[in-house]
């Protein structure tokens, strides 16, 4: 099997996505994967109105190490003009919109950093704390819009402090009718409006579905469940 089909194969690539070539370079470390498309019409990525590519945009993603050797995918991404969304990249298989790093890559980190510090992930896969830190946040993002209102039996509303001095996040945590316990929320600071943020959320729910809030005796927090 050429190097070209067996990436093909790996990364689970069809038509009209393929491999053109392969590049290893010993000396860095670092195994890069040119990939290109063969159609002429795209579908906007908002849309899907077809129409003919604009223009073409060369880019990279991190993917998982080949053996101990940084893999990098490297493809030249179309780019439509749609009348009413503008000019967009479309979309890749390998990769969420505006990502830097491909999908299989991000579930590995997120994975490890279930178990391990940022600070640790990153060491380990060999990012900067940053770009870490960058990938705990789109999935941090892609949860929250994907979640939906759960009837509440209880929340449990909490303050923790955060580094050094007197900094404090506020923490309310969902009990439902079934299932675990689990964080729903959390906001800098500990006054009135860092709780009240919690009741406006759509998914929040119903206020008059959660049964009832526990909490210690601080009054911000007292005062927001108050006028809720």
């Amino acid at each position: 099997m050429k190097d070209t089909a067996l990436y093909e194969e790996i990364l689970g690539l069809k038509k009209p996505w393929h491999v053109t070539k392969v590049d290893l370079s010993l000396e860095s470390q670092e195994v890069v994967i040119h990939v290109e498309a063969e159609e002429t019409t795209w579908g906007c990525p908002t849309c899907s109105q077809r129409m003919h590519v604009h223009a073409w945009t060369t880019r990279r993603w991190r993917h998982l190490d080949t053996c101990q050797l940084r893999t990098v995918i490297e493809a030249k991404v179309p780019r439509v003009k749609c009348p009413e969304h503008g000019t967009l990249m479309v979309t890749v298989p390998w990769a969420e919109p505006y990502g830097r790093f491909t999908a299989m890559f991000e579930r590995v980190a997120i994975m490890l950093m279930q178990h391990c510090s940022t600070s640790a992930a990153a060491k380990h896969l060999h990012l900067s704390w940053e770009e870490a830190d960058y990938i705990k946040e789109r999935a941090v993002k892609r949860g929250l819009e994907r979640r939906i209102p759960i009837p509440a039996r209880a929340v449990c509303i909490d303050e923790k402090s955060v580094g050094k001095g007197h900094d404090y996040v506020t923490i309310v945590t969902r009990v439902p009718h079934e299932g675990a316990p689990f964080v729903d929320f959390i906001a800098d600071g500990r006054e009135q409006s860092a709780l009240d943020a919690y009741w406006k959320l759509e998914s929040t729910g119903p206020l008059e579905r959660i049964g009832c809030a526990s909490m210690d005796m601080w009054r911000p927090f007292i005062n927001s469940a108050s006028a809720a």
